[in-house]
């Protein structure tokens, strides 16, 4: 038992000493020698600057006393360079101060307004009135009668009477029928009630009926097939929602509106080239179309000074100004 405790401390002993070795040679490592002027002075050294990468910045730094972080470089107003503009010596110059910005005033809707109030002088059906006639200067054209090459079955609807082309229609008594007249300029901003009785576009024995008529926008057209064969209405607008619709039945009907005011907007049947009308969308309800006699009337009218427009689809556009007073009915003319 003695032997083997000597064994023991003798090994306890080595172990010792192996790391008390170990642990002189890890601290020689870490000593670095000190420079000269140190040495001899005893002068202490400080503590050594941090350094950080170019990208990063230190988020909670904790620096010594005397330590000192680079300052961050003073920006200077932007300036414009104009290269080859000002004489030699001016080749800078700053950028003009801006105004501070001011928020656009805001304007608020009057307490109770209404979106469309009718005003105090929207034109009633006991206004002014507006009325004349259109007068065919010279030779009326000869009649265009149409032969329906191609289509027997219209030929049969016009077995007895021929089918006459619309264009110019020159009246017995020297009038121009199918004439749109309408309110071109001196009608006040007003809101017109749209109507909710519809205007009939009508295809009766292969042609359209009326040829010229008037609507107002928003206001349903109602567009009807009269005879036992087919038909399609195509509608060629520029402001408003070109449509091409097919009716092959007797009886059909189908209902459109036009949400733009636009003047003219021609129509025709792709089936029968012959048939084709003109419609006119307005936003108020004056306007008129020439009978045969030649007549119109606008009616319902507030007093004023009013710019009165003709169309005809071959002689184009006139216009006069027409001033009427309060219920006065004043007769012009326009002549062709």
């Amino acid at each position: 038992m003695k032997t083997a405790r000597i064994v023991l401390l003798s090994v306890a002993g080595t172990l010792l000493l192996v790391l008390l070795v170990l642990r002189w040679a890890v601290d020689q490592e870490r000593l670095q020698p000190l420079p000269a002027a140190v040495l001899q002075t005893g002068a202490r050294l400080p503590p050594a600057e941090p350094t950080w990468p170019a990208s990063t910045t230190p988020s909670t730094p904790n620096p010594g006393p005397n330590v000192q972080y680079p300052q961050a470089p003073t920006l200077k107003s932007p300036q414009i360079v104009e290269v080859a503009a000002n004489p030699p010596g001016q080749t800078t110059r700053q950028a003009p101060e801006q105004p501070p910005y001011q928020p656009p005033p805001i304007t608020l809707p009057a307490k109770n307004a209404q979106a469309s109030p009718p005003g105090e002088d929207i034109a009633s059906a006991e206004g002014s009135v507006i009325t004349g006639v259109v007068e065919f200067e010279g030779t009326p054209p000869p009649v265009k009668i149409i032969t329906q090459v191609g289509a027997p079955r219209c030929a049969e609807l016009h077995a007895d009477n021929p089918l006459v082309n619309q264009e110019v229609i020159v009246n017995p008594n020297g009038t121009l029928a199918n004439v749109f007249v309408y309110i071109l300029d001196g009608l006040k901003k007003h809101y017109y009630e749209i109507p909710d009785t519809p205007v009939v576009l009508d295809q009766v024995n292969c042609q359209f009926n009326p040829h010229v008529l008037g609507i107002m926008a928003g206001q349903p057209l109602v567009i009807r097939n009269d005879d036992p064969l087919l038909h399609n209405i195509h509608v060629l607008p520029v402001n408003n929602t070109e449509f091409n619709i097919g009716q092959p039945d007797l009886g059909m009907q189908s209902t459109r509106k036009f949400r733009n005011p636009e003047v003219m907007i021609p129509v025709k049947c792709d089936v029968h080239p012959w048939m084709n009308a003109y419609i006119g969308v307005l936003s108020h309800p004056f306007y008129s179309v020439t009978d045969n006699a030649g007549v119109f009337t606008i009616s319902g009218l507030p007093p004023g000074t009013y710019t009165v427009a003709t169309w005809h689809e071959k002689y184009g556009p006139q216009s006069q100004t027409v001033t009427v007073a309060d219920h006065e009915i004043k007769s012009i003319l326009f002549a062709y």
